[in-house]
């Protein structure tokens, strides 16, 4: 009986840490979306980081981080965002 809990407990344990570094990825690929419209554009629009920090996947997070390298302009960005969330 005592195998069976230890084993439940360390399957909820290492869903737990599972977890929580797919959240770190997440808020890490965030950051970098972020960071890299700052550096080109300046200042980023509350309402692009509201809708960048409610994006809930990495792979839309990475491809609009490589959208971001190549933007010059806000508008530009907004576009592939747009694209990216529909």
């Amino acid at each position: 009986m005592l195998d069976i809990l230890e084993i439940a407990r360390n399957d909820g344990l290492q869903q737990g840490v599972q977890q929580g570094l797919q959240q770190g990825m997440l808020l890490y690929a965030r950051e970098m979306v972020l960071d890299v419209i700052g550096e080109k554009i300046g200042v980023v629009p509350p309402y692009i980081a509201e809708k960048i920090n409610a994006i809930n996947t990495r792979e839309t997070l990475k491809s609009l981080h490589l959208q971001a390298l190549k933007c010059n302009d806000i508008k530009s960005f907004e576009e592939s965002l747009k694209v990216a969330i529909n």
